[in-house]
C-alpha cells in the first residue's frame, strides 16, 4: 500500500483543493504540489474527506459515475469561488485567473456529459 500523500493543483490561483486518494477523477497527475503531512489550510476534496475515514460513496452499476459526479461538482464551485475571490479583488484579468476560467468551462461540459450518460443507463 502507497503511504497518504496529499496533492493540490499548483497553477490554481487562490484554490486550495487538496485530494488524497489516487482513485479520485480530480486527483492531480501533472503539475501539482504534494506533501506528506495533512494540509492546514485549504479546502479538502468531498469524495477523498469520505474515502481518508472509509466512507466511500456508492457507485451506480459498478461504475464511477456517481463519485465523478460529486468529486467534478465540488471541484466546480472551488473553481467558481475562486473565479469570484478574483474578480471581487480586481485581479479577474490576470492570466492564472484566465486558465481557471478555461479550466471552468471544461469542467462544465465535462459534467454534463456525465450527467446525460447517467440518465442513460
Amino acid at each position: 500500500m502507497l503511504p497518504r500523500v496529499y496533492r493540490r493543483r499548483k497553477w490554481a490561483y487562490d484554490v486550495d483543493t487538496w485530494h488524497s486518494s489516487r482513485n479520485c477523477s480530480s486527483w492531480p497527475t501533472s503539475d501539482y504540489h504534494e506533501q506528506a503531512s495533512k494540509p492546514t489550510t485549504g479546502v479538502f476534496c468531498a469524495y477523498c474527506s469520505r474515502k481518508e475515514v472509509g466512507n466511500t460513496p456508492q457507485k451506480k452499476s459498478g461504475s464511477g459515475k456517481l463519485r465523478t459526479l460529486e468529486s467534478l461538482s465540488v471541484e466546480i464551485e472551488a473553481y467558481e469561488a475562486a473565479i469570484a475571490a478574483a474578480e471581487s479583488q480586481g485581479r479577474g484579468s490576470l492570466p492564472q485567473v484566465e486558465q481557471l476560467r478555461s479550466t471552468l468551462l471544461d469542467m462544465r461540459a465535462r459534467l454534463q456529459l456525465l450527467k446525460q450518460a447517467a440518465k442513460g443507463e
